[in-house]
């Protein structure tokens, strides 16, 4: 989704996300296992929290675009899905 918005709605998501909400290992844990219900080849013990975190950093990551390295900025985000996913699958 933030692929999508300008540097200015990005800023108004971010800041309008509580602490709580970011924070809650409980929304984490529902996201992250209902994405792992939609695999078809799961791994049998996923790192789920570590692929959270990743996708969290994806996130953060297009949000914060202007701060990484223009020529190899896709080349990380790929990356981070990449692991995203052998983490996740087997």
């Amino acid at each position: 989704m933030f692929a999508f918005l300008t540097d200015a709605e990005k800023k108004r998501l971010i800041a309008s996300w509580s602490d709580k909400y970011i924070e809650d290992k409980s929304n984490d844990s529902k996201t992250m296992h209902m994405l792992i219900s939609l695999l078809e080849s799961p791994a049998t013990e996923p790192d789920w929290k570590l692929a959270c975190n990743n996708m969290k950093l994806i996130a953060i990551s297009l949000a914060t675009k202007k701060v990484f390295i223009k020529e190899n900025y896709n080349v990380m985000v790929d990356s981070l899905i990449e692991q995203i996913l052998n983490m996740l699958c087997s």
